[in-house]
């Protein structure tokens, strides 16, 4: 289950609030390009599919959920797949996908 809606302080809710913080304006800044620059296929139908609020919406939910390895971000990796895989299974998951499509390019 993801954190609850974002505040406008949400960094508090990580252990991190600086990296947090970062990384958060890192996601938005790359959506913001994506949407503007003819994004990949995969990514354009991945945002028209969901819509860019959502997309955003998700990206700031799915990094306080990642933060503390909160479900689904703390499934174990396989040990015969690499990382680049695990991100990749997440791609899928509707709790993951916003941050794993990020993350995978």
């Amino acid at each position: 289950m993801l954190p609850a809606r974002p505040t406008p302080d949400d960094s508090l809710q990580t252990p991190y609030p600086t990296a947090y913080r970062r990384v958060k304006a890192f996601l938005k800044v790359l959506l913001k390009a994506e949407v503007e620059l003819e994004p990949k296929e995969s990514c354009k139908s991945f945002i028209i599919e969901l819509g860019a609020q959502h997309v955003a919406e998700e990206l700031r939910r799915q990094p306080l959920a990642y933060a503390p390895n909160q479900w689904p971000f703390n499934r174990l990796q396989d040990e015969n797949k690499g990382t680049a895989d695990w991100w990749k299974e997440l791609e899928h998951h509707p709790d993951a996908c916003a941050l794993a499509v990020r993350l995978r390019k």
